[in-house]
């Protein structure tokens, strides 16, 4: 971490940071997205995994 990020010492230094961080942002929030979606499916299903059981059990 210390090898890629050394201290800051230049303002243009921090904006390459900065830009560096904000890339990596952007991709955090499009895989968190993405994964609020896998885990909304997957509630979905196991909602409807539950009800077959219910009905199967009358």
């Amino acid at each position: 971490w210390i090898r890629e990020y050394p201290p800051i010492t230049s303002d243009q230094q921090r904006q390459l940071y900065k830009r560096s961080f904000d890339t990596g942002l952007q991709e955090y929030k499009s895989l968190q997205a993405e994964l609020d979606e896998v885990n909304k499916e997957l509630s979905r299903l196991d909602k409807e995994l539950d009800d077959y059981r219910e009905e199967s059990e009358e």
